[in-house]
């Protein structure tokens, strides 16, 4: 202690004025930091506002998109789906048709012939009819649960 009363006080008071300007200048550099850290986080939330606004902008064009094929696809599938069903059911009514008139109007009596390649043939016309309208029958029931299990998956 006794060295410090060497000291004048005119150093002392430019030692003071030395550590008020260092402390000032030190407050203003780290307010001038936060007021910078401040328009760097504006800039950062104005930037990803508008990222997200372009990203949802594109999410909505193609899910417009999406919607849009998928309709038209369903439409597409809808009449591919009819015109088979009108297919199977005609090709169905033409074979009972033909089955009932065959048992109308036998033209071959008796039972078939084998057939060249060694398989045996059915025993008799209306057989083969039968299986081939069981068969179409089959077929439409497997479009209707194929269109059962679209409509269930699609949420018509």
């Amino acid at each position: 202690m006794p060295f410090l009363s060497l000291i004048p006080i005119k150093d002392w008071i430019y030692l003071g004025a030395i550590v008020a300007l260092l402390s000032v200048f030190g407050w203003y550099t780290v307010h001038e930091r936060h007021i910078g850290a401040q328009h760097e986080l504006e800039a950062v939330q104005k930037a990803s506002a508008k990222t997200q606004a372009e990203a949802q902008a594109q999410i909505d064009e193609l899910d417009k998109s999406y919607t849009a094929t998928l309709a038209a696809v369903q439409e597409k599938q809808d009449e591919q789906l009819k015109t088979a069903a009108a297919t199977a059911a005609d090709l169905s009514s033409r074979l009972r048709n033909y089955e009932a008139h065959n048992r109308a109007c036998p033209v071959l009596p008796g039972t078939a012939a084998p057939a060249a390649s060694g398989v045996a043939a059915p025993d008799s016309v209306t057989e083969a009819v039968a299986g081939v309208i069981a068969a179409a029958e089959h077929d439409l029931a497997v479009i209707d649960a194929e269109r059962q299990e679209r409509d269930a998956l699609t949420g018509k």
